[in-house]
């Protein structure tokens, strides 16, 4: 303790000092370049850290801004969270104009603290401090200074090379002072080390990162995550101790052995819902189906809410608070999912893992790389996982939140990293069946079905949840090409393990085929055409991505009036390429045309070089979508 307090007062010392020191910040100061294209610059964004226990660390936060014009106001405003495990020990800010000279400096009245809460938190101990500055010219600058001293823990800020559009940032720190006896960890991607410096100060040794100058970025379509642009560093300690339990990052074992303590014995529920479960399963022979139907009887009793208080941010509730109450977060309902499929004999493991679009995950650094929880239930020949946060969810389906990334899934001996699996093209599609009839004016009626899975049926499912005439205004604005009334729609959902959005639509188009007095013309893809938003980029910088892959198959029937002929029909195109590919046919047999039309996009990365070769692909699939089938009347 007497260490600990030498430290604060050796750090409140040096901000004592820090703070004598006549600090200003006229625009003149600031490189010409970094102006260009930029809303604010960043003067200073420093953050200092001590680590000076298992059990505490302290942060201190320097951030200094300009803000040139009414786009870069947000930035003059600064939040800073906590929670009962950290205390905000100073909260300043001062206010600049554009010569430098200070007009405001902060006082207490002007800090608001309020709870840091969702509408779907229910327990939750984080809240927030915010100050914000106002000026009415610009361009003016302001500063605000913190320092939080944090109980336990795992979580120490890491370092990135500043990649901001329209701010530029003229200096960026990361400083991270590890006290003697205390395990440091990181790791650096794409040439970090070449902003770094080490160095010894008494007891401490000091990492630094630093970067200067940075011009605002520009951002580019289908660009990467930053992680992947920017030199970037990775930071984690190699033992903590949270709120009395001790853990370690050296390995994915040990960090799953401080999950397994944090679970134990938490899994026990009612009699009456121990005998509850195992009636729904004795009829049940196939244990994949005992899953499903377990996992069926706990969305039909449980909620969705969210927990953030303390080591509850990391500890589930035990099943038995989640059984008599009916709601818990991902980590209580996962774990009462568990104890339920415990109650019929079936394995099943709490696995953390990444939830949302899927990025790097970096397998030789143990750290808190996960902000959600499935379950794994290993079968015989296969691997099911339950999303248990959802209420409608099919048994096993995880496309897009939580598919193909690796999880840690926690075992009474430890943690085991696994992978989730994949949805492919040929899961991730939309299928299309459309028949019309034509009559002389080159009016049509028509009924078009479409389906979609995997993927796609993710991205679409919240429309069964939308009013009539957001589904009117989805139908119209899909087939935006097409002047065409509704007659009628409906959706259909199939919740199967392969689960499917149904969309049926009966529609009038006034303009499918165009009419003269002796031809009809129409477009060879009726109903879906891509766009013509891509433009070719000369010094395009970054590479592109695509982050999954999907099939679309367009079948459209057209029935025509008699007495007609072909009088050109365009030739079969098939295109393939890196990107994907794209085939249409066309069959034409007395008045009935068929068309059909398939694409495939393929999940990658690209260098920037690349790109000009995909838009003239863009292109290509565009000018195929709308050659013209001409018939003349015979």
């Amino acid at each position: 303790m007497r260490q600990i307090v030498l430290c604060l007062l050796m750090l409140l010392s040096f901000i004592s000092v820090y703070a004598k020191k006549k600090e200003i910040y006229p625009v003149t100061d600031i490189p010409k370049e970094l102006l260009k294209r930029a809303d604010a610059v960043i003067r200073l964004d420093k953050t200092e850290v001590f680590l000076n226990s298992k059990t505490e660390f302290i942060i201190k936060e320097h951030f200094v801004v300009t803000i040139l014009n009414e786009s870069g106001k947000e930035l003059s405003s600064k939040m800073v969270d906590y929670d009962k495990d950290s205390k905000i020990l100073e909260f300043s800010g001062v206010l600049y104009n554009s010569n430098g000279k200070k007009i405001k400096k902060s006082r207490k009245s002007d800090i608001i603290d309020f709870s840091a809460t969702s509408g779907y938190t229910v327990f939750s101990d984080n809240r927030s401090k915010r100050m914000s500055f106002e000026y009415a010219e610009y361009p003016f600058t302001v500063e605000f200074e913190c320092i939080k001293k944090v109980n336990g823990g795992f979580f120490i800020p890491g370092w990135a090379k500043p990649m901001y559009s329209r701010i530029s940032v003229q200096e960026t720190i990361l400083k991270v002072n590890v006290k003697s006896g205390i395990v440091f960890n990181y790791k650096e991607l794409n040439d970090a080390d070449k902003y770094r410096t080490i160095a010894h100060y008494g007891e401490y040794k000091v990492y630094s990162w630093k970067s200067e100058n940075v011009i605002a970025d520009k951002y580019e379509v289908f660009q990467p995550s930053i992680i992947e642009l920017t030199p970037y560093v990775m930071t984690a300690v190699g033992e903590f101790d949270f709120e009395g339990f001790h853990g370690s990052l050296a390995t994915w074992n040990d960090f799953g052995k401080w999950s397994s303590v944090l679970n134990w014995d938490r899994q026990k529920i009612s009699e009456k819902t121990i005998q509850d479960v195992r009636n729904i399963v004795a009829d049940i022979a196939n244990t994949r189906d005992k899953v499903k139907a377990v996992y069926k009887y706990m969305q039909g009793r449980t909620r969705y809410v969210s927990i953030q208080e303390g080591i509850g941010g990391f500890r589930p509730f035990p099943a038995e608070t989640v059984d008599r109450l009916g709601y818990g977060d991902c980590k209580a309902l996962t774990n009462y999912t568990l104890a339920l499929l415990k109650v019929v004999g079936i394995k099943s493991y709490y696995t953390r893992i990444y939830g949302g679009e899927k990025r790097k995950f970096y397998k030789d650094f143990p750290c808190q790389q996960f902000n959600h929880v499935i379950l794994t239930v290993p079968l015989e020949k296969d691997t099911m996982w339950l999303e248990c946060t959802s209420q409608n969810n099919p048994a096993n389906f995880i496309a897009g939140f939580t598919e193909d990334r690796y999880g840690l899934m926690i075992t009474r001996n430890g943690g085991k990293l696994i992978r989730t699996k994949k949805y492919d093209e040929n899961d991730n599609t939309r299928i299309t069946n459309a028949n019309f009839i034509v009559d002389e004016q080159g009016k049509a009626k028509g009924k078009i079905n479409i389906v979609w899975k995997g993927r796609q049926f993710s991205d679409k499912r919240p429309l069964m949840n939308r009013s009539v005439k957001d589904h009117k205004k989805y139908i119209l604005n899909m087939f935006g090409h097409l002047d065409f009334d509704i007659v009628d729609y409906s959706f259909k959902e199939n919740l199967s393990e392969d689960p499917s959005l149904e969309l049926y639509v009966d529609v009038n188009v006034n303009n499918l085929v165009k009419a003269s007095d002796t031809k009809l013309m129409l477009k060879g893809s009726p109903l879906f055409r891509y766009s013509n938003s891509l433009k070719k980029k000369s010094n395009r910088k970054k590479p592109f991505e695509f982050t999954y892959a999907y099939k679309d198959i367009d079948s459209v029937s057209i029935t025509l009036p008699k007495g007609y002929k072909v009088e050109y029909n365009p030739r079969t195109k098939d295109i393939e390429n890196e990107f994907g590919s794209y085939k249409y046919t066309i069959e034409i047999n007395d008045n009935k045309i068929v068309y059909v039309r398939k694409t495939i996009a393929k999940e990658g990365q690209h260098p920037a070089i690349k790109y000009n070769e995909f838009v003239n692909y863009v292109r290509k699939k565009r000018s195929c979508d709308k050659q013209e089938i001409i018939l003349k009347k015979i």
